[in-house]
């Protein structure tokens, strides 16, 4: 079996954005303890701030010219990689259950 290797702009796409926020986020709330009223009110928000503070991130140190528009791609990147990474988070919590 042969598996490619990952690069950074796979890495840097909507869906290697969400993973990573997605892991950085449960990792967050499994060790700071949140309540589950909080993780619902306030899980989305910390996922979007962590999903552009890692576009933003990347984007400075991998993508050297740093422009407004860079940027602006890097934050909304971010934005929607987060949010993702919430219905993820979703989907993985609700699976075992039936509506």
């Amino acid at each position: 079996m042969n598996v490619e290797a990952i690069t950074t702009d796979q890495l840097l796409t909507v869906g290697g954005i969400t993973a990573v926020t997605f892991l950085v986020t449960a990792i967050i709330f499994r060790t700071a303890a949140f309540s589950d009223a909080f993780k619902s009110r306030f899980g989305a928000l910390i996922a979007a701030l962590v999903g552009i503070a890692f576009a933003v991130a990347a984007s400075i140190v991998l993508i050297q010219p740093t422009t407004g528009d860079s940027l602006l791609q890097a934050v909304l990147t971010g934005l929607v990689g987060g949010l993702a990474a919430v219905g993820v988070n979703e989907i993985v919590s609700n699976a075992g259950t039936t509506p």
